[in-house]
């Protein structure tokens, strides 16, 4: 469902926890406590973060999770915590959490920052995601990646470690350029400021957003001067309506408007699911030419494609 009846003021996803290293001010009791959790967290395969320019490794160092034990028997004041990857493990700062008698439950998310825009219940989408430098707090696509874990009813393993299978609550789409019309010849124009639109039926109500229903997307150039570039958005599941549009582009000075395909408002975006739209230009109109559709988890190029795709949708 679109909320906009939310007012909500922006606010910067990337208020992460305080910097810590391997010296975090309660690390040695944390070391040595025999009841401390140890956070071990995994997303899939390689190259399946939101931000897939570069590395795109599954974890980078300062991504911090909230983790929180909601077992009943949670020791107050040692039940909820700050974990933050320093590119190897993920260790808490002042405060981590403990296991408590008999079977323990969790539940974890990424993004953490201190503002309350994200939490396990709740997402704020951001809505520029134009950048993939986490140093970019405001515009990093890193922070659009919503993600949720839990485990239920385990005992205190050996190594006091529980493991964290996080699941993409977003769908993440990659709008690449295929080919142009005739009508630019040899000289391909410009082309910018891709700005995707949020699905006007939402799937899920636990995502909000401010009164603009409009991302500014991650734009990958392509290195061949050929014009096959790259758009990507993190976007709420949902379907498009026939009125709607998926994105406008700017095209040599013209902003042109990609109207969703049949799929995108029959079927529309599914939570955990990374869809590459083909799109081709021309110097008034950009169609959607086929859409292929993956789990989000299977590996990305550096442009943003899919490596294992199925036969395409549509």
């Amino acid at each position: 469902m679109k909320l906009t009846a939310y007012t909500i003021a922006a606010m910067a996803l990337g208020v992460l926890a305080a910097c810590q290293s391997d010296e975090a001010p309660d690390n040695n009791s944390y070391l040595s406590d025999p009841d401390a959790v140890v956070v071990k967290a995994y997303m899939g395969k390689l190259e399946s973060r939101g931000n897939v320019i570069g590395d795109g490794t599954e974890w980078a160092s300062g991504d911090a999770i909230h983790v929180e034990n909601v077992s009943p028997g949670a020791v107050a004041g040692k039940n909820v915590a700050v974990y933050t990857y320093n590119g190897t493990d993920f260790l808490p700062g002042d405060k981590y959490i403990v296991w408590a008698d008999g079977k323990n439950s969790f539940k974890a998310y990424y993004p953490y920052n201190e503002n309350g825009s994200v939490s396990y219940a709740m997402f704020q989408l951001p809505l520029d995601q134009s950048s993939d430098d986490p140093r970019m707090v405001d515009k990093y696509i890193g922070y659009a990646d919503w993600m949720t874990a839990e485990v239920n009813d385990m005992v205190k393993t050996g190594d006091k470690s529980i493991s964290l299978q996080f699941r993409h609550r977003l769908a993440r789409v990659t709008v690449k350029i295929i080919g142009y019309n005739n009508q630019f010849g040899s000289t391909l124009p410009n082309v910018d400021t891709p700005i995707f639109s949020i699905p006007d039926d939402m799937g899920d109500s636990n995502v909000i957003y401010g009164k603009d229903d409009k991302v500014r997307g991650l734009a990958s150039y392509s290195v061949n001067n050929d014009g096959k570039h790259s758009f990507v958005a993190i976007l709420p599941s949902g379907k498009y309506g026939s009125g709607d549009l998926l994105m406008t582009l700017n095209v040599g000075g013209q902003t042109l408007k990609v109207l969703p395909s049949a799929y995108l408002m029959v079927t529309g975006l599914d939570a955990g699911k990374a869809y590459t739209v083909n799109l081709t230009v021309g110097k008034n109109l950009a169609t959607i030419s086929g859409i292929s559709v993956a789990e989000w988890e299977t590996g990305w190029d550096n442009y943003g494609t899919a490596l294992e795709q199925p036969a395409a949708t549509e």
